[in-house]
């Protein structure tokens, strides 16, 4: 079980790191749907993974970042029904 738990939470930093270098290289647009949601999943892969160590400053660090990314897809969903995307 720890295994697992190590790999989701490296999984989740690999993702969040991936998705700013790729944003960073302008591969991805900071205020792409793509970019918001590898932040969301990685984030939320390393929840999983900190919550197994009980590791509760990087739980709720992660949950800020699963929020931002859940604002910033919200955002775009609503440039999206109001025509501005």
């Amino acid at each position: 079980m720890k295994l697992e738990m190590e790999v989701f939470g490296w999984s989740g930093a690999a993702l969040t790191l991936g998705g700013y270098f790729l944003m960073s290289l302008r591969w991805l647009s900071g205020r792409s749907s793509a970019y918001h949601a590898i932040n969301l999943v990685g984030a939320s892969a390393v929840i999983v993974g900190a919550s197994f160590e009980a590791n509760f400053p990087l739980i709720a660090a992660s949950g800020v970042w699963m929020g931002i990314a859940l604002l910033g897809l919200w955002r775009n969903g609503a440039d999206v029904a109001a025509g501005l995307d």
